[in-house]
């Protein structure tokens, strides 16, 4: 029923102060603190000083709080002390135990024997064996030991230390928050203009003028001409990774000759090292790019650029391997590129840039050939910046014959672009021509119909995601306003929907089917279904989707086209299943979230 009872079975114990108990026990305590700043640690210190020295609580459960009731940060002080006038005036100086040399910790746990005055490594490099106190060092020198071992990371198993003795969590002062503001101020700009890249720090931190027209809500992608200085690269190590094709190899010449050094990755079946500077990965793998970048800066060189090619291969070369584009576009370009930012992103605290070169990807005019799935790359490019503080992306779309013919002006041009520090996401280079890619605010009167029969009084329409959010809401729209026949597809066709029936009291003829919209014979069965019902079809609304949940980080290829499918192979379900008829027009519904 909810009633919620509270029995006292014993009166706590009398706490006594640390002066009837420290100190004269002879006692040694480890105090530890740590923080994400050094800021904020030398603040705990200070607050957890003043607190001991105006409420003395006992040290060996202020010790045992600190050890087992705080999360551990990177910034961190130890103490060793038996007092509490001890454990003031060294919190007070920050005058504490020093990590003793070497490499880090964090992969070795520390197991503490008190009574017997010994330890014992576990992990990596922490070699076998319990470990004594030093002659004649006793308690205060094992405490000391754990101390230093913690200031280098090693997880410690504070239980093991307070084992058989009694001990009590203690109110301590909480974490010193910094405070820091990260609202994003208003630049008093009129409007936004500029790249995608800068696109929503534009959007979010410009002041808009308020927009009553809704015919002034619009814009579309353009391409600008864009005039950028020459550049070059200045030393540094770069990681390429690529095939062993005309381009990799033009490219990574022309960055030695720069005086950069070049480590290369190419696709192998397994990961391998072929040399100090060559390694074979397989694309995708998350754990061959972490292991890769940690053997390189392991040897001292620290990457802070990676060029990716995957995409810049042309799609008739894909063709002629036996790839098909948009599984290519996947596996050689999308998930590559997300398992590359998910280790750089377990590296955090050094910038580095991420460069994806393509080919046909970018339409910059009517003659440029496309290759749709490469525009796969774009989501991961604009969203990777939002979620790593460290990394940087962008696209340089290269034409065919750079990446064939490795032309030497063409290699030439795209290192000065490599090159660059610039917030434009997209470019292209076409010729001697460099291009950004732009949001053009675009004016769309009321009643402009993008060709004759946009709408058709009675029309038929098919509404992929017809029983979603989005999907009910232009099948609504549809009714009302020119009177349509429905066809509805679901992934699941369940029990009735009540805006389904809604429409259907309200006059509508509604056709719900159930329908996976990324399997191209079940879309053709439902187009053919839609025909024998209503004995034409005049356009599509491809509505389905699926919501993305969760950071880069915590992505795996199988949720990401999870995710992707009803999109990416929706569409080409719908373009098999709708050959050869046809239609007024096909209306592809995206998300601008990673804009």
């Amino acid at each position: 029923g909810g009633t919620n009872v509270h029995v006292v079975v014993e009166e706590c114990p009398e706490q006594c102060e640390a002066g009837e108990v420290d100190g004269a026990t002879g006692e040694w305590h480890l105090l530890v603190v740590s923080a994400r700043s050094a800021a904020a640690l030398g603040v705990a210190l200070g607050r957890l000083a003043a607190h001991l020295g105006s409420r003395r609580p006992r040290l060996s459960d202020v010790a045992y709080t600190l050890q087992v009731g705080r999360k551990e940060f990177e910034h961190r002080f130890a103490l060793m002390c038996q007092t509490v006038e001890d454990a003031v005036a060294g919190l007070s100086s920050g005058v504490g135990l020093e990590a003793a040399p070497g490499p880090s910790q964090a992969d070795v746990t520390i197991a503490v024997d008190r009574e017997r005055l010994q330890l014992q490594k576990t992990g990596s490099g922490s070699g076998e064996g319990p470990e004594s106190a030093a002659d004649g060092g006793g308690e205060a020198d094992l405490l000391a030991r754990v101390g230093r071992l913690w200031l280098r990371g090693a997880q410690i198993d504070w239980g093991g230390l307070h084992a058989g003795r009694e001990r009590g969590r203690v109110p301590l002062p909480s974490y010193p928050f910094e405070r820091q503001r990260y609202w994003i101020e208003t630049r008093g700009r009129a409007g936004v203009s500029g790249s995608i890249a800068s696109s929503v720090e534009g959007l979010l931190a410009a002041e808009l003028p308020l927009r009553k027209d809704i015919a002034d809500w619009f814009w579309t992608p353009s391409w600008t001409r864009a005039f950028a200085p020459a550049a070059r690269p200045e030393g540094g190590n770069w990681l390429v990774l690529g095939a062993d094709d005309a381009l990799s190899e033009g490219l990574s010449r022309r960055l030695a000759a720069c005086g950069v050094h070049v480590v290369r990755g190419v696709p192998s079946q397994e990961f391998v090292r072929f040399d100090e500077d060559r390694y074979g990965l397989r694309p995708g793998e998350r754990g061959d790019y972490g292991r890769l970048l940690a053997e390189v800066e392991a040897a001292g060189r620290m990457v802070d650029t990676v060029v990716h090619l995957g995409l810049a291969e042309p799609a008739k070369a894909w063709r002629e391997r036996g790839l098909e584009p948009a599984r290519a576009s996947l596996d050689i370009g999308f998930h590559p590129l997300v398992a590359l930012a998910q280790a750089l992103g377990e590296m955090p605290g050094r910038s580095r840039r991420i460069l994806v070169v393509t080919s046909e990807l970018a339409d910059v005019s009517s003659g440029d050939a496309l290759c749709a799935p490469k525009a796969l790359a774009i989501g991961p490019c604009l969203v990777v910046p939002q979620e790593y503080q460290h990394l940087t992306c962008r696209i340089v779309d290269v034409a065919a014959d750079v990446v064939v013919a490795a032309q030497a002006d063409g290699l030439d041009r795209l290192v000065a672009e490599l090159s660059r520090t610039s917030d434009v996401a997209v470019v292209a280079l076409r010729g001697a021509d460099r291009w950004a890619e732009d949001v053009t605010p675009v004016r769309l009167q009321a009643g402009a119909a993008p060709g004759p029969g946009w709408l058709r009084p009675g029309g038929v329409y098919l509404v992929t995601g017809g029983l979603g959010g989005i999907g009910l809401a232009v099948a609504e729209y549809l009714h009302s306003s020119v009177g349509a026949s429905l066809v509805l597809i679901g992934r699941q066709v369940g029990a009735q929907n009540d805006r389904v029936a809604a429409l259907q009291r309200q006059g509508a003829d509604v056709l719900v089917l159930s329908a996976d919209v990324g399997d191209a014979a079940q879309m053709e069965r439902v187009v053919e279904a839609a025909i024998a019902r209503f004995g034409a079809l005049h356009g599509v609304f491809h509505a389905a989707g699926v919501p993305p949940s969760g950071l880069i980080q915590n992505k795996t290829a199988a949720l990401a086209e999870a995710v992707m499918r009803p999109k990416l192979a929706g569409v080409l379900a719908l373009q098999q299943a709708l050959t050869g008829r046809s239609l007024d027009f096909l209306c592809l519904f995206s998300s601008i979230s990673s804009r």
